[in-house]
């Protein structure tokens, strides 16, 4: 008897019910960096952070050396830390050195992290055309 009522509930409930909720796509384009006033529309006031960009043009065999900047985007930068370099790069203090082999020509990215108090903060990124 349990069971003939259970399956006369789901019987009825699969009526009533439809087996899947409506759906309904939405898509849209956005402009180029419109993305960023959209997520603040969505959810308030959020910080949307880019990536500071330096960029240099050396020939193979040089040395790159170059002061960080002590700020990025406005925020202060205590200190960087490498995220991803070449061989034969490094920072001391707020200066950044890399010497650059004739096997090094091309374009490279080095990723770097700028923090305040000890905490990652910022993002710099180095472009270094190498001829």
């Amino acid at each position: 008897m349990i069971t003939t009522l259970v399956g006369s509930l789901l019987l009825i409930i699969s009526f009533i019910a439809p087996p899947h909720p409506p759906t309904t796509e939405i898509s849209f384009e956005l402009a180029p960096n419109a993305y960023q006033q959209t997520i603040a529309n969505w959810i308030g006031d959020v910080h949307t952070s880019r990536a500071e960009t330096l960029s240099f043009v050396i020939q193979a065999g040089d040395v790159l050396i170059f002061n960080l900047p002590t700020s990025i985007e406005g925020r202060s930068v205590d200190s960087y830390s490498i995220r991803k370099s070449p061989a034969l790069s490094w920072i001391h203090e707020r200066s950044f050195f890399w010497r650059t082999l004739a096997k090094d020509v091309g374009k490279h990215e080095i990723l770097l992290s700028g923090s305040r108090n000890g905490v990652n903060t910022e993002e710099l990124v180095i472009q270094v055309d190498i001829r």
